[in-house]
């Protein structure tokens, strides 16, 4: 099975490129508030076992994917450098040990460009990051630019790019 892993900050624009990846390739999308907005519904976001149960429901998931034969998946994430190095290699390494071939894909659009996205309608249906002032703090917390040590990953600054570009884009990539 393929998972194809699309990363950034919040307001990358990660689910609405999943979303034309989606339909260019047939995969179902399992976007990171599936299972935050899940997890949070009984553990604060700030609650020390949040990503650890966060990481296990993503895990049971792509394992029932495996073994029922899907062809791939899309999953999208806010990938801090640094902080979930650990965490996420370990995750990659029971990915792969199920026979998962995993693709990463980094959208690095400009900080201008998230300032304006974080707003959007298209944020308001799932618990996602929506405050300006919020953005203006994570992004002075954690650092979202740097692509993930471990994996090989396609990086496609989206700034100017339609979704529906970046996501022809990402299966020239993982069709190669």
């Amino acid at each position: 099975m393929k998972l194809v892993y699309i990363y950034g900050a919040p307001a990358a624009g990660k689910l609405s490129v999943a979303k034309e990846l989606a339909k260019l390739t047939g995969y179902g999308v399992l976007h990171n508030h599936l299972f935050n907005d899940l997890v949070e519904a009984v553990l604060d976001y700030d609650n020390e076992d949040f990503f650890r149960v966060v990481q296990e429901l993503r895990r049971v998931v792509i394992a029932a994917a495996v073994r029922n034969k899907v062809e791939g998946v899309i999953m999208t994430f806010c990938y801090a450098h640094g902080i979930e190095n650990d965490t996420l290699g370990d995750y990659f390494g029971q990915l792969r040990a199920l026979g998962v071939e995993i693709e990463c894909v980094h959208l690095v659009p400009d900080i201008q460009v998230l300032r304006q996205r974080v707003q959007g309608k298209s944020r308001q249906k799932y618990g996602k990051l929506k405050d300006p002032k919020k953005l203006e703090s994570v992004l002075q917390k954690y650092d979202f630019y740097t692509k993930i040590p471990f994996a090989q990953s396609l990086v496609i600054d989206n700034t100017d790019l339609a979704p529906e570009v970046v996501a022809g884009r990402i299966v020239e990539y993982i069709n190669k």
